[in-house]
Parts: structure tokens; C-alpha cells; sequence
């Protein structure tokens, strides 16, 4: 289960492992035996794709991703926290767009890569996998900012390292009201 939770980690270690070692391998290639590996620059491409894309999962399932919200942190928390959801809500129609897209590439791929001959279909289904991962996590993110304020905003917070505990201390604030009534 532990495999499953973390495979937008896992996949996109191995890939930039991959691409890592393959590119020392085809430098010290080229430069002690005086010619590259042949297929060095293709095995890089595809585990740049792989490993670049599900990286990408992984920090958009931790909210890493950099954010501009200088200005949404000034906001005041009921505006800060819909526009945090509004937010939430376009990158799922981005994400789930951008993997109906990668759907369509799959399908319609014919081409082969030439070394290897894998089929583009693989080479595409990480840009899909990938997307379709930020998809899920989008719509986890917007029902915990239903079930969890809390949580929801801890992830901006925690994550930014901004400063800016507003969000939660007005949470913590109506928790209060709430329990004293």
C-alpha cells in the first residue's frame, strides 16, 4: 500500500535516476572511448518524459508547486480562502483537459522511438498517468477544504513556509465560537 500512496515519488525517482546515470555514462563515454552509447540520448528523452512528469504529480500532491499568492495572502479569509478554492477548482478542469489530451495522443500514436522501438503510446502515457494523478488530488484538495478548513489551509501554510497563519488562526478562532455556543 505504501508503494501505491507514494508511486508519483517512486516513478519519478527512478526516471531522473535513469536519466542522470545514463548522461554520466554517455559523458564518460564519449570522452574516454571517444563515442557515445547510441542509444544514451534516446533512453535520456524517455526517462526525462517519465520522470519529469511524475515528479511534477508528486509536488502538486504536496502542494509544492510555487504559488504567487502575495496578493491572496493579504486578502481577507473568507476571499482567501474561496479564492484558494477557485484555484483548487481550475486546475482540476486544466489537469483533467491536459489528460483527455494525453488520452488522444495515446490513441492516436503510430511512430516508434529508434533505438528502442518503444511505441510513443509509452512515452506518452507518462504526461497522461501524470495529469490524471493531479486530477484525483485536485478533487481530494477541494473536498478537504470542505471536511478539513483546517487541513486545507495547513497545506498552504505548512508548505509555503509564508508566514502567514492567518487562515489558520481564523479557523482556530470560529472552532472556538463554535465549541463555546
Amino acid at each position: 500500500m505504501k508503494i501505491i500512496k507514494n508511486i508519483e515519488e517512486i516513478v519519478g525517482a527512478i526516471g531522473l535516476t535513469i536519466m542522470i546515470s545514463t548522461a554520466v555514462l554517455n559523458v564518460i563515454s564519449r570522452y574516454v572511448f571517444g563515442h557515445p552509447f547510441t542509444w544514451g540520448e534516446e533512453l535520456e528523452s524517455i526517462s526525462l518524459c517519465w520522470g519529469g512528469f511524475f515528479s511534477a504529480a508528486a509536488a502538486y500532491k504536496k502542494n509544492l508547486h510555487y504559488g504567487l499568492d502575495f496578493v491572496i495572502n493579504h486578502m481577507p479569509f473568507k476571499v482567501k480562502y474561496s479564492m484558494r478554492r477557485a484555484i483548487t477548482v481550475l486546475c482540476f478542469i486544466l489537469f483533467a483537459t491536459l489528460f483527455v489530451l494525453g488520452c488522444m495522443m495515446i490513441s492516436k500514436a503510430n511512430r516508434s522511438t529508434t533505438f528502442f522501438h518503444l511505441s510513443y503510446k509509452f512515452i506518452y502515457l507518462a504526461p497522461t498517468l501524470s495529469f490524471l494523478s493531479m486530477t484525483i488530488y485536485s478533487v481530494i484538495f477541494f473536498m478537504k477544504s470542505f471536511r478539513d478548513p483546517k487541513g486545507y489551509a495547513d497545506l498552504y501554510i505548512n508548505n509555503y513556509q509564508t508566514g502567514d497563519a492567518s487562515l489558520t488562526m481564523e479557523l482556530n478562532k470560529k472552532k472556538k465560537e463554535a465549541d463555546a455556543k
